[in-house]
């Protein structure tokens, strides 16, 4: 009987008709689909959740631009009051202030960029712009991302100066 049986799945008419298998393949095809939309559905999630933690740190910016302008020299190596120049102590104070907002987003950890524009004089804006990369995961399944590694995400806040005018002790 096992050889009659091994002659007639050798046969190619016998390998067309056989049916093993089928629902394995059936299952795989049917369970992949829900899997990318799961999967691409929670990219999508947590690529608005860093848009909004983003947002609140680019607010964080703007409200540290109209604090630390305005603060004593004496804090900031001497640095003219209201001078916000990228790169010096005032500007560096700013830029941790969106740092540590961006510390609840661990996708939003590379390429931390903040730019103020305006003064702290009279009641004229500051606008802070954050820029962060966002770290795409699952590769082949960041469709929100385009397929690729990184998203660049930029968000911007505009704050009007309130604050007071004050004199320091030596000025």
């Amino acid at each position: 009987m096992s050889l009659a049986r091994l002659t007639y799945s050798a046969r190619p008419s016998a390998l067309l008709r056989c049916t093993n298998g089928s629902v394995f393949v059936e299952t795989l095809i049917a369970v992949l689909v829900p899997v990318i939309f799961f999967f691409s559905t929670w990219q999508l999630i947590d690529l608005f959740t860093a848009q909004l933690i983003l947002k609140h740190a680019a607010v964080s910016a703007a409200r540290a631009a109209i604090v630390v302008g305005a603060d004593d020299p004496r804090f900031y190596d001497g640095q003219a009051v209201n001078d916000l120049s990228k790169g010096g102590p005032r500007h560096r104070d700013v830029e941790r202030a969106a740092a540590l907002v961006l510390a609840a987003a661990p996708n939003l950890q590379t390429g931390l960029r903040v730019d103020i524009e305006g003064n702290a004089d009279g009641n004229s804006p500051i606008t802070a712009t954050v820029t962060s990369d966002y770290a795409c995961h699952g590769g082949w399944l960041s469709l929100a991302c385009g397929g690729g590694n990184y998203r660049r995400l930029t968000a911007q806040a505009t704050l009007p100066y309130q604050g007071a005018k004050y004199k320091y002790v030596g000025k």
